[in-house]
């Protein structure tokens, strides 16, 4: 019988930074664009939320490695310019959120609540 090795929290920060890359940013420049305060964070899990639940805008994402923001703000109902100031932060919560990140999920675990509260 094999062990599974535990994978370390810098594990992931590489696999997620090999992914981030793509779309123009690393793990260390999201406190930049994380949101300070509490309203702008629940308009940012109002973006997560859409865009991991439109499998449309998800799919778009993915394969242009770029935000689709009017299209977003179209369907979340959340101001362009908010998207646009936390691209970084949005793109990187849904991937996390859709991804095999299970210890840098559990830091985004208040976004994930959030994102499923508004959605619904």
């Amino acid at each position: 019988m094999s062990e599974v090795k535990p994978v370390s929290a810098q594990e992931e920060i590489e696999a997620a930074n090999t992914v981030f890359e793509k779309y123009g940013f690393v793990f260390y420049d999201l406190a930049a664009s994380s949101p300070k305060s509490d309203k702008t964070r629940r308009s940012c899990a109002v973006a997560v939320g859409t865009l991991l639940h439109s499998p449309v805008l998800f799919a778009s994402m993915q394969s242009a490695h770029s935000l689709p923001v009017k299209a977003l703000a179209q369907q979340c109902g959340v101001s362009a310019r908010t998207i646009t100031r936390h691209r970084d932060y949005i793109v990187a919560a849904a991937l996390l959120i859709d991804g095999d990140y299970p210890i840098l999920c559990t830091y985004l675990q208040t976004m994930r609540k959030e994102a499923e509260q508004c959605v619904r």
